[in-house]
């Protein structure tokens, strides 16, 4: 097997204000990434989504849904997306619980892998995902360094 093209990222920008962000590709599309070792990156205005194609695993999301489908049928979903209000409390009450301040908006990432009617999640990993997401202005370092109350 050629090596030429091994480990390309490819680059997904998305520029849209939206609460909620969906990539569809196909089985095929990420057999192919992962072939050539390729990192996959969406990229929005505020949230960064880093992964190899590999840790989506395609053979065994197939056998997972126990279907014939061919790679090229069944349609992967990444989705970055702010959570569900109940989720964000969640997060702040358990912040708060210990002591945390939460400093940006809770970002869930979800990938799924679909074949007609049947769905299985696909975002459990093997291997480090990187997952960036920007702090706003005026807190961390930059609030303790200006803030003369504190």
């Amino acid at each position: 097997m050629s090596q030429e093209g091994k480990g390309a990222t490819i680059i997904i920008p998305v520029n849209t204000q939206s609460d909620k962000v969906v990539v569809e590709l196909t089985g095929q599309m990420v057999k192919s990434m992962e072939a050539k070792e390729a990192l996959l990156q969406i990229k929005t205005e505020k949230v960064t989504y880093t992964l190899p194609a590999a840790q989506i695993n395609m053979d065994a999301e197939s056998q997972q849904m126990g279907t014939q489908a061919a790679l090229q049928d069944i349609k992967v979903h990444i989705t970055i997306a702010t959570p569900t209000a109940d989720t964000v409390k969640q997060v702040r009450d358990t912040a708060k619980q210990h002591g945390y301040q939460i400093v940006a908006q809770p970002v869930e990432f979800k990938i799924t892998a679909s074949s007609g009617s049947k769905t299985v999640d696909a975002s459990k990993f093997n291997g480090y995902v990187e997952r960036t997401i920007e702090i706003p202005d005026g807190t961390g370092q930059d609030h303790d360094r200006h803030c003369p109350q504190c």
